[in-house]
Parts: C-alpha cells; sequence; structure tokens
C-alpha cells in the first residue's frame, strides 16, 4: 500500500507522532481518512497476513515516499463507511477521536531504499509503475528486484 499524508492538515509532524506511540508500545495504527477499501481486498490482505507475506504500508508526503512500515493488521469498514481507530491509544492524540475508512496497524516505521520504490507498481495493473498519483490510498505490489 502507498498511503497519502499531509503535515498540514493538522499541522503537525504525522511521522513523529506515529513514531512515538510505536516506541512506546510496539505498534501503531495508521488511519486513511475517506472512503475505506472494499471487503475483497481487505480478505485478500488478511489471508495475506496469516501466510506470513511481508506486507508494507509506504507513506507518501505529496510526490515523496518517504518512509516505509511492517503491517500487521487492516481493518476497513467497507467502501463507504469509516469508524474509529480499532484501539486508541495507538493512535496520536491529533486524530484519535476521528473516522477513518482504512486502520493499518503498522510497525518498524523506517526509512525505504529507493530501489524499492522504482519497484513499486500498481496491484491491479503490474505492469503500470506508480508514477505521481495523489490517490489518498494506492494498492501497489512490490516487483522481485
Amino acid at each position: 500500500f502507498v498511503l497519502q499524508y499531509s503535515d498540514q492538515l493538522y499541522r503537525v509532524n504525522t511521522l513523529a507522532e506515529h513514531q512515538a506511540i510505536e516506541k512506546r508500545y510496539g505498534s501503531v495504527w495508521f488511519g486513511k481518512f475517506g472512503l475505506g477499501s472494499s471487503k475483497e481486498t481487505a480478505e485478500f490482505i488478511h489471508k495475506q497476513l496469516r501466510m506470513g507475506v511481508p506486507t508494507y504500508l509506504f507513506l507518501r508526503d505529496g510526490a515523496d515516499i518517504r518512509q516505509k512500515a511492517d503491517v500487521l493488521d487492516l481493518k476497513s469498514y467497507g467502501v463507504r463507511y469509516a469508524a474509529l481507530a480499532p484501539e486508541p491509544k495507538l493512535v496520536p492524540r491529533y486524530y484519535r477521536d476521528v473516522e477513518c475508512g482504512v486502520w493499518f496497524l503498522v510497525r518498524n516505521l523506517r526509512a525505504h531504499s529507493g530501489e524499492e520504490v522504482r519497484r513499486l507498481h500498481l496491484w491491479s495493473q503490474p505492469s503500470c509503475t506508480l508514477g505521481r498519483s495523489m490517490r489518498g490510498l494506492v494498492y501497489a505490489t512490490l516487483l522481485p528486484s
């Protein structure tokens, strides 16, 4: 996944706020504002996680992918619905009471390699690179090197 975020919306350092929660508790929920993902997509990701397939959330600020994290869980309530975080203490205070369409439980927020970003392609069309898409959430696949 590639998730768009902005420090401007709440005037906070989004990554630092999430890293502080992760440091204290070992993981943190990252929310995607707006619409959720389909039931089929959520089921596919849960199956992938159960099988132990490495699953990542890449974090994009504007056109720049800045960080990545390991996805531990995903909560989505359907394409048209949003909900509060499953574990509020694992969400930064500035949006703890905000409903999000998708929640990602992640750990190990870290810098990515530029090489990884070049290998990110659209999940639905692996022949297409991500380009400079500005969608809030992009389903991506990391092609082998």
